[in-house]
C-alpha cells in the first residue's frame, strides 16, 4: 500500500446518543508481524439524520350534532363580548382547597366531571381566556352553593415490572359538580374557578373546536408537561426523593393556583393573539397524542407556546407528520419533544416515563439515538435551565421593526436551546440569534441560538430555545425569574417579533389580524395580582 492510499473503512454498531455525535477516530497501522508502522487519530462526525417515524391515522375529526354549531364565531367577535376580571384569584384567597376535573379537554355536546376538596359551599364558575377589552376572560357559566366534601387522601404507589411507580392520583375522589359543554362554550382555553368565599382554586379545561372549520393556528397546551411537574400528594416526576415514573391527570395542580403552567407560561400567548384578532383554535398534548393525524385539516399552523417538553411516540410521530405534510410550526419555547414517555391507557389519565434503563437520561427521546433527538426535527436542543440573561437584538428577520442593539434583560430565561454542530441541521437552517445564558446551579453559561429553517415539504419550523415570549407579551413572567415584571419596552419590542414569527411561518396565507393592537399598560386586571409559580 503506498503512501496517500485512501481507505473505505466501515463503521457499525454506533449509537448516536445522549452527548452529541461528534467523536474521536483512533487508528494504527501495524505490519503483519505486529510492528507499528503509524497510528493517529481525528474528529469523526458521526451525524444521524431525523428519525423516520410510523404514519399516523389521518381519521376524520367527529362532529358533534345539533345543537352545537357548524361553525363558531371569529376571536374578534368573541373577544367584543363583555370580559371581566373577576376570573383572577388573589394570592390571598391562596389556600388549602383543590379540585381537578376529570378531562383534560372535551368539544362542545360532552360533559365534565369537577372533583373538589374542600367541606364548605362552593361557587363554580367558567371564564373563557382571552382578551376581553384587556381584562383577560369572559364568564360563561356559573353555579352557586355546591356543596362539597372534604375528599380521601389520594393514593400514592403502584408498580409496573417490579419498579416502584411512586405514583399519585385522586380518581378516589367522588364528584361534586357535572359540568355541561354546551353551545355557550365557545372553543377556547378555561380557567374553571372554585370559591367558598375565603378560599379559591383553579381547575383548566380546553375546549376544542369539532366542527371541521380549518384555523391559521393550533396552540397546543403542554398538558404532559404540567403533569410532570405537578406534585400534588407528594410526588412528582421532579421529586427529590422517590419521582414519580407514573404521572396522573387525576389530581389537582400545585403550580399557577391550580391552573398548572397555564398563567404563568401560556396564558400571556392567549391573551394576545386573541387581542389581535389572530384565528386561534386550541387542543392538548393529550389531544396529539389522540387525534395527531388531525393536524393539517384543523389548522395552516401549529403552535407551542412555552415549555412543551413531554411527547409520547404518538405526538412526536404526529409532529414529524405535520411537518412532512406543509404545516408550519412555531415553537415558542425551548427544551420541546425533550422526554419520552407512553399513554397507559386509551383514556390518557395518565402516562409512564422509563426511569429505571439509564435513570433519567433513558426518560429523554436522544437516549433512544441522535435521530430522535429535538435538534432534527425542530432546529435546536435543550441545554440547561435558567433564570434570565438579557438578549441584544440583531438584524435578522425577527427583530425586524426592533431598533438592533435593543437589549431585553432577562429575557433568556426558563430554559434554553442551542443548535450543536454534532448533530443534524437542517439544510438551510437559519440563525436568527444567537447568545449565552447563565445556567441556574454549577452548569455555568451555555449557548442558546434561536433558529429556523424550511423543510422539503415547504412546512416553515420556527424554535424559540427560549420560554420567555408568552410572559413578555404580557408583563408578567415566574417571579423566580430575574426579571418577572418586564418593561414596557421590553414587553413592546417582543410583542414586534412575535408580529415577525407570525409573518414569517405563513408566507403564502398570512396570518391576518384583525383587532387594534393591545394597549401597552392595560394587560390584566390590575388591583387583583396574580400568583406566580413558586
Amino acid at each position: 500500500m503506498s503512501v496517500g492510499t485512501q481507505l473505505s473503512i466501515p463503521v457499525y454498531n454506533v449509537k448516536l446518543s445522549v452527548y452529541g455525535s461528534i467523536n474521536v477516530l483512533a487508528m494504527t497501522a501495524r505490519k503483519a508481524d505486529g510492528t507499528i508502522l503509524a497510528n493517529g487519530s481525528g474528529r469523526l462526525p458521526l451525524i444521524a439524520p431525523p428519525a423516520s417515524m410510523a404514519p399516523v391515522p389521518v381519521t376524520p375529526i367527529d362532529q358533534p350534532a345539533s345543537p352545537c354549531p357548524s361553525a363558531w364565531d371569529s376571536i374578534a367577535t368573541e373577544n367584543a363580548k363583555p370580559g371581566t376580571g373577576s376570573w383572577v384569584i388573589p394570592t390571598s384567597m391562596n389556600g388549602k382547597m383543590s379540585a381537578y376535573l376529570t378531562q383534560v379537554s372535551a368539544t362542545c355536546g360532552q360533559s365534565v366531571d369537577l372533583k373538589v376538596d374542600s367541606g364548605a359551599d362552593v361557587t363554580v364558575t367558567a371564564y373563557r381566556m382571552g382578551y376581553y377589552q384587556g381584562l383577560g376572560a369572559r364568564e360563561v357559566w356559573t353555579q352557586t352553593q355546591v356543596g362539597t366534601v372534604k375528599q380521601p387522601a389520594p393514593i400514592l404507589g403502584g408498580t409496573k415490572d417490579g419498579h416502584n411507580l411512586y405514583s399519585v392520583s385522586a380518581a378516589n375522589w367522588s364528584t361534586t359538580l357535572t359540568i355541561p359543554i354546551t353551545p355557550d362554550w365557545a372553543p377556547g382555553v378555561y380557567l374553571i374557578r372554585v370559591d367558598d368565599g375565603t378560599t379559591a382554586t383553579y381547575a383548566p379545561l380546553t375546549v376544542r373546536d369539532d366542527s371541521g372549520t380549518k384555523h391559521d393556528v393550533l396552540l397546543q397546551q403542554a398538558t404532559t408537561t404540567w403533569s410532570a411537574y405537578n406534585n400534588f400528594g407528594g410526588a412528582g416526576f421532579y421529586s427529590t426523593t422517590n419521582p414519580s415514573a407514573r404521572l396522573s391527570f387525576d389530581r389537582p395542580y400545585t403550580e399557577g393556583q391550580g391552573s398548572g403552567q397555564f398563567l404563568t407560561l401560556e396564558q400571556g400567548m392567549v391573551f394576545w393573539l386573541e387581542s389581535q384578532g389572530v384565528d386561534v383554535t386550541y387542543w392538548t398534548d393529550n389531544d396529539m397524542d389522540e387525534f395527531g393525524g388531525q393536524i393539517a385539516s384543523r389548522a395552516t399552523n401549529l403552535m407551542m407556546p412555552a415549555h412543551d417538553e413531554y411527547y409520547s411516540t404518538g405526538m412526536r410521530a404526529a409532529l414529524s407528520q405535520t411537518i412532512k405534510s406543509g404545516v408550519n410550526v412555531a415553537s415558542m419555547g425551548a427544551n420541546t419533544v425533550y422526554r419520552k414517555i407512553a399513554f397507559t391507557s386509551s383514556s390518557r389519565r395518565a402516562w409512564d416515563a422509563d426511569r429505571w434503563t439509564a435513570g433519567e437520561n433513558s426518560t429523554t427521546w436522544k437516549w433512544v439515538g441522535d435521530a430522535y433527538a429535538s435538534q432534527p426535527l425542530l432546529g435546536a436542543e435543550y441545554q440547561c435551565p435558567l433564570n434570565g440573561s438579557t438578549m441584544t437584538t440583531g438584524s435578522s428577520w425577527l427583530f425586524n421593526g426592533v431598533t438592533p442593539g435593543t437589549t431585553l434583560p432577562g429575557f433568556i430565561a426558563g430554559e434554553i436551546d442551542y443548535m450543536e454542530p454534532g448533530r443534524y441541521q437542517q439544510p438551510g437552517i437559519a440563525t436568527l440569534f444567537a447568545g449565552q445564558g447563565l445556567c441556574r446551579g454549577t452548569r455555568g453559561t451555555k449557548p442558546v441560538t434561536v433558529t429556523a429553517f424550511t423543510a422539503p415539504s415547504g412546512s416553515r419550523v420556527f424554535n424559540a430555545s427560549v420560554f420567555s415570549f408568552s410572559c413578555y407579551l404580557v408583563g408578567r413572567c415566574p417571579s423566580t425569574w430575574t426579571v418577572p415584571s418586564p418593561s414596557a419596552t421590553s414587553r413592546t419590542a417582543v410583542q414586534t417579533m412575535m408580529t415577525n414569527v407570525l409573518t414569517w411561518i405563513s408566507p403564502n396565507d398570512p396570518i391576518e389580524r384583525t383587532t387594534p393592537k393591545m394597549p401597552a399598560a392595560r394587560v390584566m386586571a390590575p388591583s387583583m395580582p396574580l400568583q406566580a409559580n413558586p
